[in-house]
C-alpha cells in the first residue's frame, strides 16, 4: 500500500509549498500540456472513459481501450476489489456548450461550468484506481501528516510526522450497516461524471451549482445514468425511483437484482456562493436536499470542488461556503471532509487562496502529496 504523506500548511510553509509546486511545473513544462485545461473544446458531445491504467513491459502506463458510440456503451458488471482497488470502468457521452462558454450573456456571464475540466476525470481516476488514493477507498488510520511547526508554534524537525485519521470516501464493497457516505459538491458544471461515477459507491450524492447550469446538468445525469448500476436510484429533483416496490409478487429478474442493492440518494440542488446562507431559516426552504443529510446520526461528509479557484473574485465566498457547510453540520455526529482540487494555473491566485484559507479562515489545509499529483498541472488539498 502507497501512503501519502499529507503535509500541513500554515503561514510559513504554504509559501515553502507553493514555490516547490510551480518549480516542478517548470521542470516538467515539456510533459504537460500548456492550457487552460478544458478537457475538449472543438466538440459539444464528447466521450470520457474512466478505466485503469494498466503498465506495459516498458513500465509505460496505457489505457485500457473504450467503447466509441453511446448506444454501444456498456457497462461490466462485475466489480474486482484488489484490496480496495476498484477495476469497474465508465463510459460517458457528456454535453457540453462551447457556445455557451464563449458568450458574455449566459448565466449572467458564469460560463466556466458549459464545459468539462481536465481536473475531474484526472480526480476520478486517481480516487478509483491509485494505491496511493487507498486511504480514500478504504478509510486509514494513523494517516502520515507533516507539520511544519508544532502546537506551541516552534518550528520542528524538517520530517516531524504526525498522524490522522481519514474516513472513507467511498464504500468500494458495498456492506450494508457501515457507515454512512454522502458527497456534495460544489460548482459541479454540467458533465456530471463524479456523481455518476462515484455515486456507485456512496449513500446520498448533492450535486450543486448555479441555476442556469443544472438544466444541462440534469440532462447529462440522466443520459448516462446506466453507468451507475451498482445502486438502486432515488431522486426528487430528476424524477426517478428505481426503488422495487415491496409487493414481489410478480418481480422479475431485474426488480429482484435492483432489491439486493444498496440505493443513492442523488439530488441536484441549486447553490451560488455569493447568496449562500445555509441555516435553521433557510434550509427547508432552499436546501432541503442538504437539510436531509444533516438527519443522519452518524457518518461522514465529503464536500468535493474540483477546478473552481480561477480567480480572486470566488475566493472569499467560495471559503464561506466550506466554512457554512462545516457549521450547520458541526451539531451532528458526521465528520466533515473537504477535497478542494486546483489546476495550478496562476501562482498569484493559488497563493491567495491558500493565504485567506490558511491565515484568514484560519482553516486546517493539507496538500495531499502523491507523485501522480506532484506530475500534473492540478494540486489535491483536504480542508477539515
Amino acid at each position: 500500500m502507497i501512503a501519502p504523506i499529507l503535509f500541513h500548511l500554515d503561514e510559513e510553509s504554504l509559501y515553502e509549498h507553493i514555490f516547490e509546486r510551480y518549480v516542478q511545473l517548470e521542470n516538467g513544462i515539456g510533459d504537460l500540456k500548456q492550457d487552460l485545461g478544458i478537457q475538449n473544446r472543438s466538440n459539444n458531445q464528447i466521450e470520457i472513459n474512466i478505466e485503469p491504467t494498466e503498465v506495459d513491459s516498458t513500465g509505460n502506463g496505457k489505457k485500457r481501450a473504450g467503447k466509441a458510440l453511446r448506444k454501444k456503451r456498456k457497462y461490466k458488471e462485475k466489480t474486482v476489489v484488489t484490496g480496495t482497488v476498484i477495476k469497474n470502468t465508465f463510459n460517458l457521452v457528456i454535453d457540453q456548450s462551447i457556445t455557451s462558454l464563449n458568450s458574455s450573456k449566459d448565466n449572467n456571464n458564469s460560463t466556466t461550468g458549459y464545459v468539462l475540466w481536465s481536473i475531474t476525470p484526472f480526480f476520478i481516476k486517481w480516487l478509483l484506481y491509485s494505491p496511493s488514493a487507498e486511504m480514500f477507498r478504504s478509510g486509514m488510520k494513523d494517516v502520515h501528516i507533516k507539520y511544519s511547526r508544532d502546537e506551541e508554534g516552534q518550528e520542528t524537525e524538517p520530517n516531524c510526522i504526525t498522524k490522522m485519521d481519514i474516513p472513507y470516501i467511498l464504500n468500494v464493497k458495498n456492506k450494508s450497516g457501515e457507515n454512512k457516505v454522502n458527497i456534495i459538491e460544489l460548482g459541479s458544471g454540467i458533465s456530471g461524471i463524479l456523481p455518476i461515477t462515484l455515486g456507485n459507491y456512496v449513500d446520498k450524492y448533492i450535486v450543486t451549482d448555479q441555476k442556469g447550469i443544472l438544466s444541462k446538468l440534469k440532462e447529462n445525469i440522466t443520459g448516462n445514468i446506466s453507468q451507475l448500476p451498482l445502486r438502486s436510484v432515488k431522486s426528487s429533483s430528476l424524477g426517478m425511483d428505481d426503488t422495487p416496490s415491496s409487493d414481489s409478487s410478480d418481480e422479475d429478474e431485474l426488480t429482484m437484482i435492483r432489491r439486493i442493492k444498496p440505493q443513492l440518494c442523488l439530488e441536484v440542488e441549486p447553490i451560488d456562493w455569493e447568496t449562500f446562507i445555509l441555516n435553521t431559516t433557510t434550509e427547508m426552504r432552499l436546501y432541503p436536499y442538504l437539510q436531509e443529510i444533516k438527519k443522519e446520526s452518524t457518518g461522514t461528509i465529503y464536500v468535493l470542488a474540483m477546478d473552481v479557484i480561477y480567480n480572486d473574485f470566488l475566493i472569499k465566498p467560495f471559503l464561506e461556503s466550506i466554512k457554512q457547510l462545516q457549521n450547520y453540520y458541526s451539531t451532528s455526529q458526521q465528520t466533515v471532509v473537504c477535497l478542494v482540487g486546483i489546476h495550478l494555473r496562476s501562482q498569484e491566485v493559488v497563493t491567495s487562496f491558500l493565504e485567506q484559507a490558511v491565515i484568514e479562515e484560519e482553516l486546517n489545509v493539507f496538500s495531499i502529496d502523491t507523485q501522480e499529483w506532484e506530475q500534473s498541472r492540478f494540486n489535491l488539498y483536504m480542508i477539515r
